[in-house]
């Protein structure tokens, strides 16, 4: 039993850190970035509104409108 909820922590951190990988990626490319955002815009746009703008997240975008 305390093996198995070892894996399952270790999963969690493995998939944990691989989202994190991705977001950094992109960040480094504006393209990647859009490219991203339009492939996985109903998960993204959550935590940071349909336009980018920031919601729970932080915002993507540079408008200020």
């Amino acid at each position: 039993m305390m093996y198995l909820r070892r894996i399952i922590v270790v999963a969690i951190a493995v998939m944990a850190l691989l989202s994190l990988s991705v977001s950094l990626a992109a960040a480094q490319d504006p393209a990647n970035g859009q490219a991203l955002w339009e492939g996985q815009m109903w998960q993204c746009a959550q935590c940071h509104g349909k336009e980018a703008q920031g919601k729970f997240g932080r915002p993507l975008s540079n408008s200020t409108a």
